[in-house]
């Protein structure tokens, strides 16, 4: 192929794939994750100082950022409690929603820096393939990536995932690289890309073992390693020779990964900037260690050594705690400690038909070449380089699979990521076929334009695709929630909804229920919150009265995901449905003065009280639930919000007392806030 065809052909996958991240943005709220990672990084770019995120990556969190820097955002308020007890959750109500700030813009850039980033990964996706594949896996390889949903879903998200995922691929294509042969060049290019990966998302741990693997796989076959330094060259020939030349380079390129992640926290081992004033609560490292996992003791080791930065180490530790139980939800089951089957399952539901059929085309493709190639594939040296590259990437997906499987974090696919991205690598393979024969080149070409149409009929809303084989985004609620469906994203198009519906005088009380970390306020919604979540309670959550009116669930919240309840629901749980109603009663709650509330609950036991506010308003919010489940909606909105219409009657049958609680105008959130902050003092104390 002629080259500037060829480049040609390259910018207008990467432009189609960055034009479609960019024109769906307008209709994507902000999902749960994207705020936390915006004030993190800018905090870390502004103060030096690591409290608020430390936990999801220093790079995509200051990349993210960066537009706050150049349109001279406010600094951070030091004196707010979301600084000085450290929590980055309520830093990001602080400073997007009660702040005189533009968080508009500042999602719209940080999303724009995040498309760029990912594009970019998208050329190294061409590159890759093209150097295993030729120039025919290369347009193949980045055709997958350009329109699949995942990678579209994800890539102009403000998060880690992608960037964790281009990381990889770049640390997978040096090691292949450096497996070859050495260089000065590609010592750098290694350890740069290695310590990339650290600071982009905390699973780079498994870097380590993918390494390791690789270079004892590649060894076996390669008994000739050649080192290139200062236009000197040097072939060393025997296994042990070989090994150990090769197992130095990699310990160079370690030393230099390990001195940009320390780059990244300013070469100092503190997380808390000492020129600023200390927190008034240290972090937890009893609770974040407290366990006697291998992983816990090697963290403590490290910390105890002081080989990396504390911020670094914390949210390590901080990711290893909640991988041992964490809330997920398949096909109407749930579990707090995780599934083998839910990755292998989600990634079978939200990958489009064709491109499966693609991917079994390419197993077969690459078997057929495996058999056809024979030993051949060892004794010619351009094919065994091409073997040398392929290894860390097998490797690699093999292992995080492995993990992933054993993992508790069973609440989306984008925890596959890097397994994804190294897949479409991989599907460059199908060069072969495409080579071999006219029939091959076109079943492949039907199949990517049949894939990159269903990819298409799904804009904007990638985030909620499912593919048609199970039902479609439809259906999606029935099989999978959280990220892998409504992250909060559609937000907005509910308050369109609602302008167009439940307007003016006559509009009806609307009860809300979702999943994210957007301001129903700021995004023109008068809604009364069903659960006082910890998000944005001082708007209007409250555990109060129920009217008829339009009863709005996210999906994650229709299937009780996140709800503090056991189940299946069972007569146990009306007893103490009832009990908690009846202690509640004790409360001077229609009163409408919080203070005497407040003073009533902190002169009893307040943290019981909390404990009892708390369930009872767990458990009638399941029972509403579990009743309108069972019901059709009056409208959905993309697929991730369900909208009802309940009478008083239907409320009778839905709550034990719809008419049971706090006024309309009771703060309850704050008095919620105001208990638990006492609470703190008294422990502080």
């Amino acid at each position: 192929m002629n080259s500037k065809l060829e480049i040609i052909g390259v910018l207008l996958l990467l432009g189609c794939y960055f034009l479609q991240g960019l024109y769906s943005l307008p209709t994507t709220s902000k999902t749960y994750d994207e705020g936390i990672h915006l004030i993190g990084g800018f905090t870390f770019w502004t103060y030096q100082d690591f409290r608020l995120h430390p936990e999801n990556g220093n790079l995509p969190q200051r990349w993210a950022s960066l537009p706050m820097l150049l349109m001279d955002a406010p600094d951070f308020p030091t004196d707010d409690r979301s600084w000085r007890y450290p929590d980055g959750w309520l830093a990001e109500q602080t400073y997007l929603y009660q702040m005189p700030t533009e968080p508009v813009w500042f999602l719209f850039l940080g999303r724009v820096m995040m498309l760029l980033a990912t594009t970019a990964i998208g050329l190294m996706v061409y590159i890759y393939a093209r150097r295993l594949f030729g120039i025919a896996g290369g347009f193949i390889a980045l055709s997958v990536f350009a329109f699949h949903p995942e990678t579209l879903a994800h890539g102009r998200l403000i998060t880690s995932d992608m960037i964790g995922a281009g990381a990889y691929l770049l640390s997978l294509w040096g090691l292949g690289l450096l497996l070859v042969s050495a260089s000065i060049g590609r010592i750098l290019m290694l350890g740069i890309a290695v310590g990339l990966l650290t600071v982009s998302k905390n699973h780079a741990a498994l870097f380590a073992p993918v390494a390791a693997i690789s270079l004892i796989a590649v060894c076996a076959y390669s008994r000739e390693y050649a080192l290139r330094m200062w236009r000197r060259g040097l072939v060393v020939n025997g296994w042990w020779r070989v090994l150990c030349l090769r197992l130095c380079a990699l310990v160079a390129a370690a030393v230099i990964a390990w001195g940009v992640l320390w780059s990244f926290y300013g070469f100092r081992y503190a997380a808390f900037n000492p020129e600023l004033p200390a927190p008034e609560q240290a972090w937890d490292w009893d609770r974040v260690l407290a366990n006697d996992s291998a992983s816990a003791k090697v963290v403590s080791a490290v910390r105890e050594s002081g080989l990396l930065p504390e911020a670094y180490l914390f949210g390590v530790a901080h990711i290893l705690k909640g991988s041992e139980v964490r809330h997920g939800f398949l096909m109407g089951d749930y579990t707090y400690d995780g599934w083998w089957g839910f990755f292998p399952l989600a990634l079978l539901f939200k990958t489009p038909v064709a491109l499966i059929l693609l991917a079994v085309a390419c197993a077969i493709s690459i078997y057929a070449y495996l058999k056809r190639t024979g030993r051949q594939l060892w004794l010619k040296p351009e094919l065994a380089e091409k073997v040398t590259l392929t290894v860390p990437l097998i490797v690699l997906m093999g292992i995080y699979a492995l993990v992933a499987g054993s993992s508790a974090f069973n609440i989306g696919l984008r925890y596959l990521m890097p397994v994804i991205v190294c897949g479409v690598v991989a599907m460059g393979a199908l060069a072969f076929w495409w080579r071999k024969s006219r029939w091959g080149r076109y079943t492949i070409s039907t199949l990517l334009g049949l894939f990159a149409l269903e990819s298409a009929l799904a804009f904007p809303h990638y985030l909620s695709f499912f593919n048609r084989a199970v039902g479609g985004p439809e259906n999606g609620y029935r099989l999978l929630v959280d990220s892998s469906l409504d992250w909060g994203q559609d937000l907005g198009a509910l308050a369109e909804w609602l302008a167009e519906h439940n307007s003016g005088p006559e509009a009806k009380p609307v009860y809300l229920g979702y999943f994210g970390n957007e301001s129903p306020r700021y995004a023109g919604i008068d809604a009364r919150y069903l659960t006082s979540n910890r998000v944005h309670r001082d708007e209007s959550y409250q555990l109060g009265t129920l009217e008829p009116g339009y009863y709005v669930l996210s999906a994650t919240m229709l299937q009780g995901m996140y709800y503090q309840v056991a189940r299946p629901w069972t007569e146990e749980h009306t007893e103490d449905y009832v009990k908690l109603y009846q202690e509640m009663a004790r409360l001077d709650i229609q009163s409408g003065d919080a203070q005497t509330v407040f003073l009533q609950i902190m002169h009893s036991d307040p943290r019981r009280w909390l404990e009892v506010m708390e369930t009872f308003e767990a458990l009638r919010a399941e029972s509403l639930r579990l009743y309108l489940i069972e019901q059709e909606p009056v409208a959905r909105i993309n697929h991730s919000i369900f909208v009802y219409e309940l009478t008083a009657d239907d409320l009778q049958t839905a709550v034990l007392d719809a008419q049971f609680g706090f006024p309309e105008d009771f703060p309850y959130g704050l008095l919620k806030a105001q208990i638990e902050l006492a609470l703190e003092r008294q422990a502080a104390n």
